[in-house]
């Protein structure tokens, strides 16, 4: 079709039909029946041209036979006279005042060289968000990792149907967080990704139309009934790009949080190697050593769990670091990045007040935008100034010139908490009744690297 015969969105007339537009089908869905979700009401889409204008358009249940097998997700098509009118409501997913609706007179074929955006992505950032920069009821793109999602749970309504709702918390790369609640078949979805993948690594999520809300004076993020859509660690050069301005290079980290929950649909513990620090299977059973001392880490909990004769019952024991606020230090190595393997070992940790109210009010003070909603902050550790900064304010004064005397005093103090509280709380072995109250020392589980 000749490019002449084009009409600009922006040049459309109300009160003609006869018109062709040149576009991509950037998002479709079927609305259904109201109270009768078997029977299709009309198919919704958004539209957009080679310039990037979108404009939602529809067709309405007496034409879907007709055009249900020429209209698909992704595909550029040109639509001939289509009909024109007014789209005023509350719930737009885009800034368009007209609405085009496909009917009896209209036509629709191929477009091979539709030049335009693929997905038609205009990213907010979470910060707009949060100033409450944006109107609510209005619809955005926005692009983050996923940190943390509720179990999907199963509500009643008042009407007597049950709705799914997944609680989702990301963060861009500045670092803001955002609230996200995805309802029904986007809470299933994401639930059934998140299920079928748990040890892929860190999860881009990318939602396209998603509506923003505000709720008691919060912010919040929302899908638009089925206007949205997802893209998970998709194959797209959007999240690609975003994975590559994530931290990739080798370094250590100091992390500050809160222990509020165990993962319980993964094993506990591990048989590991004392020597290579690697995982091993265990062909033999674990003996005291000639002098007496018996093997350390995680195994005086395996004993006693193993008694109980279901090692894969996850310990109560460990319910004693739930609500421990604690800092630790990883290190993110080359082995980490160059395998994307997200599991790191833990070289130090403490549960010193000291240095976990500066570290806390540093990084407070650090936060690009609200920093209520944050639990887990991270500092680098291989920065000498932050270090600096890091460490309690009493330090001995010989070090405070020297960066690499500061780095290996808060290395001692760090392992000062470890050493006086012997990483975790003591805990009672119930089975020396009998011969006083025997007191041991819980270790922490070997992690896999």
């Amino acid at each position: 079709m000749a490019t002449n015969n084009i009409t600009f969105l922006e040049d459309l007339d109300i009160q003609k039909d006869d018109f062709t537009v040149k576009v991509r089908i950037v998002r479709l869905w079927k609305q259904p029946v109201f109270k009768n979700p078997d029977e299709i009401y009309s198919i919704e889409m958004i539209l957009m041209v080679e310039q990037g204008t979108k404009i939602q358009a529809n067709v309405l249940q007496k034409w879907v036979p007709k055009f249900r097998n020429l209209l698909q997700e992704g595909v550029a098509i040109f639509i001939k006279n289509p009909t024109i009118a007014r789209h005023a409501t509350k719930y737009k997913l885009i800034d368009n005042t007209n609405k085009l609706s496909l009917y009896y007179k209209t036509s629709v074929s191929n477009c091979r060289d539709f030049k335009g955006s693929i997905f038609g992505f205009s990213f907010v950032k979470f910060a707009k968000h949060i100033s409450k920069s944006i109107p609510t009821h209005t619809a955005v793109d926005v692009i983050g990792e996923v940190i943390a999602c509720e179990t999907m749970v199963t509500l009643p309504e008042n009407n007597g149907k049950a709705k799914t709702r997944m609680q989702v918390e990301m963060h861009d790369l500045e670092g803001i967080k955002m609230q996200v609640t995805l309802w029904d078949a986007f809470a299933q979805e994401l639930n059934d990704y998140v299920s079928t993948n748990k040890d892929k690594g860190i999860v881009i999520l990318v939602i396209q139309f998603a509506m923003a809300k505000i709720y008691r004076e919060r912010p919040f993020l929302s899908n638009s009934f089925n206007g949205t859509r997802l893209f998970i660690n998709s194959d797209i050069d959007e999240i690609k790009d975003f994975n590559k301005s994530e931290t990739v290079e080798a370094k250590s980290l100091i992390l500050l949080g809160t222990v509020k929950a165990f993962r319980k649909d993964v094993p506990w513990f591990y048989m590991g190697c004392t020597r290579c620090n690697r995982k091993v299977r265990p062909m033999y059973t674990i003996t005291d050593k000639d002098d007496g001392s018996c093997m350390k880490e995680a195994v005086e909990l395996y004993e006693k769990v193993k008694e109980s004769g279901d090692l894969d019952m996850f310990p109560d024991d460990l319910d004693v670091l739930l609500d421990w606020r604690f800092a630790i230090k990883i290190d993110i190595t080359d082995y980490n990045i160059k395998n994307s393997c997200f599991i790191y070992g833990i070289s130090k940790l403490t549960d010193d007040d000291v240095i976990l109210n500066e570290l806390e009010m540093r990084c407070a003070s650090q936060q690009p935008g609200e920093s209520e909603s944050v639990n887990l902050h991270s500092t680098d550790f291989s920065s000498q100034d932050k270090l600096k900064n890091a460490t309690p304010s009493n330090v001995d004064k010989s070090t405070t010139n020297n960066p690499e005397s500061e780095e290996k005093l808060c290395d001692r103090r760090l392992m000062k908490g470890v050493d006086r509280k012997r990483l975790f709380e003591s805990w009672s072995d119930a089975d020396q009744e009998g011969k006083g109250l025997a007191i041991k020392t819980l270790k922490i589980p070997k992690v896999e690297k």
